[in-house]
């Protein structure tokens, strides 16, 4: 089980194509982070998953807010909206680079209390 924002970070390392061969490679090793408490459920870690195996990029805003979903717990995050909007501010366009950047983007949803604006998580990005 992941215990904290750190440890998802670390398994979002995983996803760097250097260190898996293949999306169902990644896939496989997700699986083992799939308890109820903290993805919704084994389908929605494979979507959270697909996020990372084309082209190091996300695909859509929307497999993006699929992927802040699957991290929303309570003690995680204060809420799956606050979130998902706060990633929307990443997605247009030029997207996320890297396994390395998602990694650093999670941190940002780890503290407490929520970044007040897009501004300040660009600015912590």
């Amino acid at each position: 089980m992941l215990l904290s924002c750190y440890d998802a970070t670390v398994l979002l390392s995983c996803y760097d194509a250097a260190v898996l061969p293949s999306c169902y490679d990644a896939t496989v090793l997700l699986r083992c982070y799939c308890p109820a408490t903290m993805l919704l459920s084994c389908y929605d870690a494979t979507v959270l998953l697909r996020c990372y195996c084309p082209a190091t990029m996300l695909l859509s805003c929307y497999d993006a807010t699929v992927l802040l979903r699957c991290y929303c717990p309570a003690t995680m995050l204060l809420s799956c909206y606050d979130a998902t909007v706060l990633l929307r501010c990443y997605c247009p366009a030029t997207m996320l680079l890297s396994c390395y950047n998602a990694t650093v983007l999670l941190r940002c949803y780890c503290p407490a209390m929520m970044l007040l604006s897009c501004y300040d998580a660009t600015v912590l990005l």
